[in-house]
């Protein structure tokens, strides 16, 4: 199967979208702070679905499957801060917050299919 065919990329890669362009209208003074660490860690979600996808083992991708997990994770809870402080109202945080829990449960249903296959 093809990367791109799997939803949690497909889902993934709109997170990203969301995430760019909310960057776009947060403070100045989290130029190089938070913008720059939103945007990092939300691209490596898709890249690390991709790359894992791409190796030979079935073990390289879980763990670069995890490692996407880390990244959303981290996204969800930089949004979580954004809310937090005040950057942005529940009514335009709470979706984007909602799409990367979705890919959160996306990706820990693919490692489970993955491990429940392979790994016995």
């Amino acid at each position: 199967m093809d990367y791109k065919d799997l939803r949690v990329w497909q889902n993934a890669r709109v997170l990203v979208t969301e995430v760019y362009r909310l960057c776009d209208y947060l403070p100045e003074i989290e130029k190089y702070g938070l913008e720059s660490q939103m945007r990092r860690a939300v691209t490596s979600i898709t890249l690390n679905i991709a790359e894992g996808m791409g190796r030979g083992t079935w073990k390289e991708e879980v763990h670069f499957l995890h490692m996407a997990l880390g990244s959303a994770n981290e996204v969800e809870t930089q949004l979580i801060h954004c809310k937090d402080v005040g950057y942005f109202p529940s009514e335009t945080i709470d979706p984007i917050i909602g799409r990367s829990t979705e890919v959160r449960k996306q990706l820990n249903r693919l490692i489970g299919t993955i491990i429940e296959k392979w790994g016995k």
